[in-house]
C-alpha cells in the first residue's frame, strides 16, 4: 500500500506541468429598466460560456517536485527490500533456533531415558538390599527433573513453529517439520571455499575486510542512505538557483456568449440614428479571446530563501553524518559476527573433541555403577559433564549458523540462503 500511495504522490507531482483546462457558465438575470436604461449594453438575460488553458512551460518548482518524488519511489523500494530481508533473516534465525531447540530435545529424552533405566534398576537392587532406597528417590527426582526438561524442550520447539507461522514461512505447524542441517554451510552460497579457509584458520581481519567491502557495496540500508542524501541535495541546489528561475506559463481563454434575451436591445445608435439620418455598425462582441505567457520570479521575500539554503546546507551536512555512521555501526557489526563465527566454529571442534571423550568416559562410569563399584553421584556428575558438553556442541553449532546469516544481512546479500 505504501508503494501504491508514493506512485500516487509521484503521478501529481507530474501532473504538474501537464496542461489544466478550464470551463465557465454564467447566467446572469437583471431587472427590466436597468437593461432599457443600458442602452443595448446589458441585456436582462445573458448566458456566457468561457475555456481556459494553462501550460507550465518550465517551473522549478515541479521539476524539482518531479526528482525529490522519484528519489522518494527508489526509496520505498528499498524499504520493501529491506523488510524482505529482515523477514528473511528473521524467519532463518527462527528456524535455526527451532534446530537448536530440537537438538536439546533429543538430548534431554536421551537423559530421561536413561534416568528411567536407572530408576528401574534402582528399584531392583532396593528390593534386594544391595542399595540405600537413599539412591532410589534421588532416580525419582532425577526421572521427574528430566521429564519436565523435555516437556520444556517441546514447549520450545513448539513457540518456534508458532512463530515461523506468524512470519508467513510455514501454513500448519503440526504438519511442519524442523528439519536438521547437516553441514555447517550448506545453507548460504555466499561462503565459498576461501571463505572457509579463512574461518577455520582464524584470519578475522581478512574476514572483516571482505564482508565491510560487501557492506559498502550492497548494504540496502547504506543505499537508502545515499538516496536520502541525494534528496536533500536537491533542494539544496534548488535554494540557491530559486532566486534566478522564474516560472513560465502559457495561458489561452475563449469565452463567447451563448444567449441573450429580454429587455435592453435597444442601442444608442437605435435611438439616436433615425434622428441624425445616420446608421451606426453594431459591434460584435459576442465572442472574444485572449492568449499570453506569463513570466514570474521572486525577487525578495523577506530573507527565506537565504534561511531555506542555510537549513539545506545543514540538512546535507546531517546526512553525511548519519551515513558516516551507519557505515561505521555496520562495520562494528560486521566486526563482531566475524569474531562471533570464528569464535564458535573453534567451539564446535573443541566441543565436538570433548563430547568423544566424555561419551568414553560416561560408558566407562556407566558399567562401574551397574556394577556397584562407584556410587550414584560420580555417575551424575560423569553424565552431567557429557551433557553440558552436547549443548555446549549444539549451541556453538547453531550460533555459529545465526553469526553467518547476520554477516550476509549486514553485507546487504543474500546469496541464495537454502535449506
Amino acid at each position: 500500500k505504501e508503494m501504491e500511495l508514493q506512485t500516487e504522490e509521484e503521478k501529481s507531482a507530474n501532473s504538474n506541468l501537464l496542461p489544466k483546462v478550464t470551463a465557465e457558465l454564467t447566467g446572469v438575470n437583471i431587472d427590466k429598466n436597468s437593461a432599457d436604461s443600458s442602452m443595448g449594453s446589458v441585456r436582462e438575460r445573458t448566458v456566457n460560456g468561457s475555456i481556459g488553458l494553462t501550460q507550465v512551460i518550465y517551473s522549478a518548482d515541479a521539476n524539482v517536485n518531479i526528482d525529490i518524488q522519484k528519489k522518494i519511489s527508489e526509496v520505498k523500494k528499498d524499504e520493501i527490500e529491506q523488510k524482505k530481508m529482515d523477514l528473511v533473516t528473521e524467519g532463518v534465525i527462527t528456524y535455526l533456533n527451532g534446530l537448536k531447540a530440537k537438538a536439546n530435545l533429543k538430548i534431554q529424552q536421551e537423559i530421561l531415558s536413561a534416568n528411567r533405566e536407572n530408576l528401574i534398576i534402582a528399584q531392583s537392587r532396593v528390593t534386594t538390599g544391595s542399595i540405600n532406597p537413599a539412591d532410589l528417590y534421588r532416580w525419582e527426582s532425577e526421572t521427574a527433573t528430566a521429564e519436565t526438561n523435555v516437556k520444556k524442550a517441546e514447549a520450545v520447539i513448539k513457540q518456534v513453529k508458532e512463530r515461523l507461522k506468524k512470519l508467513a514461512l510455514i501454513k500448519d505447524e503440526d504438519e511442519f517439520e524442523i528439519e536438521e542441517v547437516q553441514n555447517i554451510y550448506e545453507f548460504s552460497q555466499l561462503f565459498n571455499e576461501d571463505i572457509k579457509k579463512m574461518i577455520e584458520s582464524g584470519k578475522s581481519e581478512e574476514l572483516e575486510k571482505i564482508f565491510s567491502e560487501y557492506a559498502m557495496k550492497n548494504s540496502i540500508e547504506l543505499k537508502m542512505q545515499k538516496k536520502d542524501y541525494e534528496i536533500r541535495k536537491i533542494n539544496l541546489d534548488y535554494a540557491k538557483r530559486s532566486s534566478y528561475l522564474p516560472t513560465i506559463a502559457l495561458q489561452a481563454n475563449y469565452k463567447r456568449k451563448i444567449y441573450e434575451g429580454g429587455a435592453g436591445e435597444s442601442t444608442l445608435g437605435d435611438i439616436l440614428g433615425p434622428a441624425l439620418g445616420m446608421t451606426f455598425d453594431t459591434i460584435n462582441t459576442d465572442n472574444s479571446w485572449n492568449i499570453g505567457i506569463g513570466f514570474s520570479i521572486d525577487l525578495y521575500n523577506g530573507g527565506e530563501k537565504r534561511n531555506k539554503i542555510e537549513k539545506s546546507k545543514i540538512s546535507v551536512s546531517k546526512s553525511i553524518e548519519e551515513r558516516t555512521d551507519a557505515e561505521n555501526e555496520i562495520k562494528e557489526a560486521v566486526k563482531n559476527e566475524v569474531t562471533n563465527v570464528i569464535v564458535e566454529y573453534n567451539n564446535i571442534k573443541n566441543m565436538g573433541k570433548a563430547v568423544e571423550a566424555l561419551k568414553k568416559n560416561h560408558k566407562l562410569v556407566s558399567d562401574a555403577y551397574l556394577k556397584g563399584m562407584i556410587n550414584m553421584s560420580d555417575l551424575l556428575s560423569s553424565r552431567n559433564a557429557l551433557v553440558y558438553a552436547e549443548q555446549g556442541e549444539v549451541v556453538a553449532k547453531y550460533d555459529f549458523m545465526i553469526s553467518v546469516i547476520k554477516l550476509e544481512r549486514y553485507s546487504g546479500n543474500f546469496n541464495g540462503i537454502t535449506f
